[in-house]
């Protein structure tokens, strides 16, 4: 092989090194765009669902005083049941909408 040869064989392995570096930093540029995107909606979820378990206990606190008997008030397991069944619903819908709806739509036993 001649020098000639030799170099142009280095300059083509040190080109297909410098284009594989670049795609392992243009993926790694992307994963990490994806990470913080991911992580923004996790705080926001975060955030939000502090919310709604701060005024689930408040609708709960105030259920009691005024209806002390009601099944959401007095029975665990229903709660646990709607619960479930509203992550359920997220799970095979992934619409917060639906969760919604389930939640203004269930019959509560007895009433």
């Amino acid at each position: 092989m001649s020098q000639l040869d030799g170099f142009f064989s280095d300059a083509a392995r040190i080109g297909d090194e410098i284009r594989a570096a670049k795609a392992r930093a243009d993926d790694a540029e992307l994963a990490l765009r994806n990470t913080q995107r991911s992580n923004k909606v996790i705080t926001t979820l975060k955030e939000a669902n502090a919310g709604n378990l701060a005024i689930k206990h408040l609708a709960l606190r105030e259920l009691k005083r005024i209806d002390p008997t009601h099944p959401l008030v007095r029975d665990a397991a229903l709660r646990e049941k709607i619960a479930t069944a509203a992550e359920k619903v997220m799970k095979i819908s992934d619409n917060w909408d639906d969760v919604r709806d389930f939640g203004l739509n269930y019959k509560l036993p007895g009433r």
